[in-house]
């Protein structure tokens, strides 16, 4: 199940190198004009073995594959953390979670607690990407829809947004609305976009539910439709921890696993 986890947020890290190497850019680039803008598309529990770039035989990501096709795609990446708060750490330090200390006191107060009242950021000690643009005169802006991350809006952003279970064309909207603005200010922009679409409760568009066949659709709805019920009423962690596993892992067999 672990590894399982580590490969769902492998894909999150496909733009780790290359954030890393911007980093290192901004001294180089020094007081030119001619800075780099960065954007950075977090999805949130998408598999890169799901993703047609990346092999899979059905066509789910067009639009992902063209800008693959364009640039520079990493075919072997490895998450520091199986969850948000640590992973999206690392992701914007450059450091291993013993070094930031985002987590949480225990992985056993993680299921039960739901508040999440042991939740702890990354040392304000640790400089994060968007902190190291902002010190150097960029725009930074950021949208996210998972509340693991919450704390970051203090960490080097001019402007963050949260909501959770933003749908992706709100958070697009709020995208373009910055490219819009970064257009006519003219200066070096970064922009952190953290979309949730694929977490569970999956929750498609009508029209995209069944979009690929499946050899019991009524079935995965039925699971589908439980799993949305089950978060609604707070029920994730309350449950008795095995439980829980068991009922989130026939989800994921079903919903997301399905060839």
């Amino acid at each position: 199940m672990w590894l399982g986890r580590f490969k769902i947020f492998g894909y999150i890290f496909v733009l780790c190198i290359a954030i890393l190497f911007l980093t290192i850019s901004i001294n180089k680039y020094g007081n030119q004009k001619n800075r780099p803008n960065i954007i950075i598309l977090l999805l949130d529990c998408v598999r890169a073995d799901h993703l047609s770039c990346y092999g899979y035989y059905r066509d789910t990501s067009p639009h992902i594959d063209a800008l693959a096709s364009q640039g520079t795609k990493f075919n072997k990446t490895i998450s520091q953390a199986p969850w948000t708060l640590p992973a999206v750490a690392s992701f914007l330090s450059g450091y291993y979670p013993r070094r930031h200390g985002a987590g949480i006191n225990g992985l056993k107060e993680r299921c039960v607690d739901p508040k999440f009242q042991n939740l702890h950021p990354p040392d304000a000690s640790i400089p994060l990407l968007p902190e190291l643009l902002q010190q150097n005169d960029y725009q930074t802006w950021g949208f996210s829809t998972n509340l693991f991350i919450n704390w970051i809006e203090k960490r080097g952003f001019h402007e963050f947004k949260y909501q959770y279970k933003a749908p992706a064309n709100k958070i697009v909207d709020y995208g373009i609305e910055k490219l819009l603005y970064a257009n006519e200010s003219k200066k070096p922009f970064f922009l952190y976009l953290h979309f949730m679409d694929a977490h569970r409760p999956l929750q498609p568009p009508g029209k995209y539910f069944n979009y690929f066949p499946t050899s019991d659709g009524r079935k995965n709805k039925n699971i589908h439709e439980a799993m949305i019920q089950m978060e609604k009423a707070a029920l994730s962690f309350q449950l008795l921890v095995q439980v829980r596993n068991k009922a989130l892992d026939a989800y994921q067999e079903m919903m997301r696993m399905q060839v």
